[in-house]
This record gives structure tokens, sequence and C-alpha cells, in this order.
């Protein structure tokens, strides 16, 4: 391609972490996202729902979006027999794992792309704050663009930063006080080191994304894929449509704004594609409804000498954070250097471990894994799956117990004559039958929800007993297996509605779209288009698989 020969349009991805399609409708219409809603007003945009399906997280919506594949991820965390080990998405190794598991060289970046902030690189070549990078210190250097750095040695970024972080925490402190003085209920705890958490995912991590992602649209990077995680951290503590985590979507749609200014000044043109990973619905922790956590539960219903072991983490936020230290401290110069001194009695094999990771890596003969309102139980001791009717053998009591709680909306097991069935407390779903005996209990979780729990029962890592926190439609409100007042993960209400805002001449399909890995089918094909010149609005889209 000649100097004077203009280059083809880039495309930049702007993921907002956990922000669903009814909570960005409602931020637009009352002003808290002025630059997407001026996006949509003037008919540049146009803004749909896609529906991520279970489990509705990041790890398995963004494999899907960025490598088409999302296969065997059952939840944030997970147990594999085999192994015998835990698998938590945002542990560094995990993430690494994750991602040789579903990558097959065809990702969303490959091809001069850039991953910011990511948990995977999308086979990107230069990824800044990629969580799947860090197990291997060579390849994270080989791949980190060094403008990230620059960041941190300019005086101006280092003191706004400081400041806002330092005014983030005085309003979480202020936000928590309200919270506790007006009674809002439900609510948790957001005291310890949440405020931090909430300044270093809201500012650092988005100043920082931003700034480098600025610059190498300056630059002309030809395709980027950006996550802010900031609405989503914020939400999980004080509620997803609540004031608090509203105000932070602000933050975000002026660092949209700031990179579209950018994008004005780049050597080539820029098209944005702003979307969520998944929804979040309203909910209130299943301990706070019950005295009891659904681990606590499973003990109550498995036979008397079972052991059982669980695995939770407090907030899945603290990864992103990591990830950006890590990154700093991976960097040989002055300021470098400086943080590995800072961080050095949190760092772990060369990854620094903030926040409060509760792991029981001790020996248990049940295993419960939870994310949000989503429950895999996994009876450690038999190293295949276990059946409906072996399970009854085994632990008499056990699902209809977990059946008949009034915290759960219903359990799915496989059965060795119907396949997977999904029971609630009225009836039965043969989900491989295609029937449903009494009332149907996945009535009020979705059109697609027979569909993904069917390809959730075939994944090989697919607990021996899924449990979903029952939703509550007359209060759209979800009950959490973890201590959140926003949850996803699992089924019921906007968590699995993830958002799409796109150029509005660019082709869609008629019908939703139902699954990551389709997603990224129409992605890669807005981004072929453009890299070879041609018009998006005429890709075909009628048919994503």
């Amino acid at each position: 391609m000649g100097p004077s020969t203009p280059l083809p349009p880039g495309i930049v991805f702007v993921e907002i972490d956990g922000l669903a399609f009814e909570t960005l409708i409602r931020a637009s219409r009352d002003g808290d996202v002025p630059t997407l809603a001026r996006w949509v007003r003037e008919g540049t945009h146009r803004a749909a729902r896609w529906d991520c399906g279970v489990p509705s997280q990041t790890s398995s919506s963004q494999a899907g979006i960025l490598f088409g594949n999302n296969f065997d991820i059952p939840g944030f965390r997970w147990y594999e027999k085999s192994t015998g080990t835990m698998v938590v998405s945002n542990d560094p190794a995990d993430t690494a794992l994750i991602e040789q598991r579903v990558s097959r060289g065809a990702g969303l970046l490959r091809d001069g792309g850039l991953s910011v902030c990511n948990m995977f690189t999308g086979d990107a070549d230069k990824s800044v704050a990629t969580m799947s990078t860090f197990s291997s210190p060579a390849r994270q250097v080989r791949m980190t663009s060094s403008i990230y750095f620059s960041f941190y040695v300019n005086p101006y970024n280092f003191m706004r930063a400081l400041v806002l972080m330092l005014r983030d925490v005085a309003v979480e402190r202020w936000e928590s006080f309200r919270q506790w003085t007006r009674n809002i209920q439900p609510r948790v705890a957001r005291g310890g080191s949440f405020p931090l958490l909430r300044a270093m995912s809201t500012v650092l991590h988005s100043e920082i994304g931003t700034y480098t992602l600025k610059r190498e649209i300056s630059a002309g990077v030809p395709c980027a894929y950006i996550t802010y995680v900031g609405y989503d951290v914020v939400a999980h503590h004080a509620g997803p449509g609540r004031r608090d985590a509203l105000d932070i979507l602000r933050g975000i749609d002026r660092c949209v704004a700031t990179l579209e200014r950018a994008a004005r000044h780049s050597s080539r043109p820029y098209r944005f594609v702003v979307l969520s990973d998944h929804g979040q619905t309203p909910s209130i922790p299943f301990r706070q409804r019950h005295g009891q956590t659904i681990d606590q539960v499973v003990r109550t219903l498995v036979r008397a000498k079972s052991t059982v072991r669980t695995s939770t983490v407090e907030t899945e936020g603290w990864g992103h954070v990591n990830a950006l230290l890590t990154e700093a401290i991976r960097y040989d110069r002055l300021t470098g250097r400086a943080a590995r001194r800072l961080l050095r009695k949190r760092t772990r094999e060369g990854f620094v471990d903030l926040g409060h990771r509760k792991r029981d890596d001790s020996r248990g003969d049940v295993v419960v894994c939870s994310s949000g309102n989503l429950g895999h139980i996994y009876f450690a001791e038999l190293p295949d799956r276990l059946t409906l009717e072996a399970i009854a053998a085994d632990h008499p009591g056990l699902i209809e117990g977990l059946v008949a709680h009034d915290g759960i909306g219903f359990v799915m097991v496989r059965s060795a004559q119907h396949g997977a069935v999904a029971m609630g407390r009225d009836g039965v779903h043969f989900l491989r039958e295609h029937r449903v005996e009494g009332s149907d209990p996945l009535a009020g979780y979705g059109v697609f929800a027979a569909s993904q729990l069917l390809r959730l029962d075939g994944f090989p890592h697919c607990g021996d007993v899924v449990v979903n926190g029952r939703y509550h439609p007359e209060i759209d409100q979800v009950e959490s297996f973890e201590e959140m007042v926003g949850a996803h993960g699992g089924l019921g209400g906007a968590q699995t509605h993830g958002f799409l805002l796109y150029p509005s001449d660019w082709a869609m399909p008629d019908e939703e779209i139902a699954g990551a890995e389709d997603l990224y089918q129409l992605f890669v094909r807005w981004r072929d288009a453009l890299a070879s010149g041609n018009d998006p609005s005429s890709a075909r889209v009628d048919a994503l698989r």
C-alpha cells in the first residue's frame, strides 16, 4: 500500500462489563451516558439486545466474543475432577489455561489487533493489562505496548489519577454511609478494602486503559478491544440500578468521548462498537435471606460422613486491578523497580495478588462452586459425572431437599434414562426430550433457557448437580450464592441481557443474538469487511452459523 493510499477504517470494540441492555436504555434516557445517547439520537448507532446465556459471566462471554469458542467454561469458577483442582477465572494461571483451551488462532484481534484491560488476548499482537498473559513473563513482555508505561512517568497523569482515586474513596465512604443511614435493603458490607478496589477499578483501570488506547488509535491500530470494569464492580456492591452504580457510567461515557476525539485525529478513520459481556440482576444474598450459605445447605443434605469443600471469592474485580499492577512491576525501568519494592509482599510467582481470595484447598468429598446465583455441586470422590439415579442412591434426599428449598429456582441433573432434566417444586422439564411434566420450572427464566442449559449439561466440567438461585419476577430480584446485591452467573432477569451499540448502517441479523460465539461471527464479518475496504452493511448475517 503506497504512502498516499488511505488506510481502511479501523474498528474499536468498547466493552462495559456487566451493563444490562435495560439499564443502558434507562441510563440513556436519564442522561447518564450522554455520548452514547447522542450517537443513537443522531442516528449513527443503534442499540440491540443480545442474550449471553448461562453462565452469564465474563470469562465465558469474553472467550466467546474474542475467540468464537467458550465451550466447557461452566462458571466463573469450577472444579475439575481429573486433576482435583479448582479453576477460578481471574487467577492468572487459570486464565491462561482457559485461553489455551479455547483459542484456535483465529481470534478477533489477530493480524495487528490490540487487547487492553481484558481477560483474554483475542490472539492480539499486542496486549496491555490482559490477565491471560501474566502466567508467562516472557510472553507478557513481548506483547506489551511500551506506551502503557509512559502513563506512570507522566507527572500529570500520576497526580490526576491519585487525586481522582482519593476522591472516589471518599465518595464510596459517603455512599456506603448513606445506604446504612437510610436502611436501604438489600445491602452488603462496603468497608474493608472495597473502597480501594473501587477507586482502582473506576479510576486507575479506566485512566490507564483510555490513555493507552487513545495513543494506539493515534498510531493507527487496525482493531482494538478494551474492557471497562468499574460499573460491574460497584454494581455488585451497590446494586445495578442504583445511583451509586449509574454514576460510574458517566465516567465510562467520558472515556468513550475521549476515544472518539482521538479517532478524529488518527491516520485512519474509526468505527466504534460498544457492548457488554452480560448484564446484572438486582439480588439479595442467599445467606441473608435464609441464614445459610449454599454449601451449608448442601452439608445438611448429603450423607453424614461427607465433607463439603467450597470455593468463593469476595469479588472478581481484584483480578483486573492485579493485572494493572503486575504490568507495572514487570517493566524494567525506574517505575517498575519502585513498584516491585512497594508490592513485593503482595507478589506471588511474579503476579500481584491484592484482595481477599477465599479458596479452600482442603480435600472434600463434595465440592460446591458458586458464581453469582449459579452453583455447581461435584462429588469429587468419583471420577465420572454422577447421574440422578446414582445421586439418589448415594445421597438420598439431596435432590429433593435442593428442589424444595425456597431459595433455589430449579435444579439440573443428568438422568441415565432421560438425559438432562431441570426440576422445580411443581414440575420437571426434560431438556433432551423437549417436554414438561407439571409446571415448567424454567418459565420466567428466558426463552433460551432450555437450550442454554442443555448446552451447559454437555460441558465435561459441568457439575454433577447444577442449582440456580431463585428469581422473583415480581420484584426483579435473584437470590445470589455470593454476597452481592447485583448478581450474574446464572439465569433470571437482566443478567443474561447484554447490549450491543453498533453503527446503524451495518447489517444485523433479524433475530436476537443468543450466545457470545454468534457475536464473534458477526464481529469478524464486520472487521473483515472494513479491512478489505467493503461496506459492512452488505456483509451477510442471515445465518451466523
